[in-house]
């Protein structure tokens, strides 16, 4: 909120206060995820309830770790576009708008969810129980 809230200052408009609505979206997946990987570990859940939290975890992970990443990337190289030119007048406006780069985040986005897709359907995750064996103090000589 204050991000758009200050968005005319200095500070906030040379960070593209719309772009960084992207980091804050795969921040806040990347945190939900960390969550309930969290309660996954601590509370014990059927098999299929933990096989559905898994896939969870796997895609609010994924997803917020591509928007974040995306968006840096982008921003990284709109700034080195800019200053790559010598020239002010050969510069592609278009290519360094927040919609275009905002475009190229959502496609990248999409690619991830096509690869989720395809991992999901093909070999989900799936959750097994392990046991362990209590040490019983007796050792075996041979």
């Amino acid at each position: 909120m204050i991000n758009v809230v200050y968005r005319n200052y200095t500070t906030i408009k040379a960070s593209s206060y719309r772009l960084n609505q992207f980091v804050f979206v795969g921040c806040y997946l990347v945190i939900v995820s960390a969550v309930f990987y969290t309660l996954s570990e601590t509370i014990k859940l059927h098999s299929s309830t933990q096989t559905g939290l898994c896939n969870f975890i796997l895609w609010t992970a994924n997803m917020g770790l591509t928007l974040i990443l995306a968006t840096v990337c982008l921003k990284t190289w709109r700034l080195y576009y800019i200053f790559k030119k010598k020239d002010v007048m050969t510069l592609n406006k278009t290519l360094i708008k927040d919609k275009t780069l905002a475009g190229f985040i959502l496609l990248l986005f999409l690619v991830d969810i096509f690869i989720g897709v395809i991992w999901s359907v093909n070999d989900p995750l799936k959750a097994k129980e392990n046991t362990f064996l209590e040490n019983t103090g007796v050792i075996a000589m041979e």
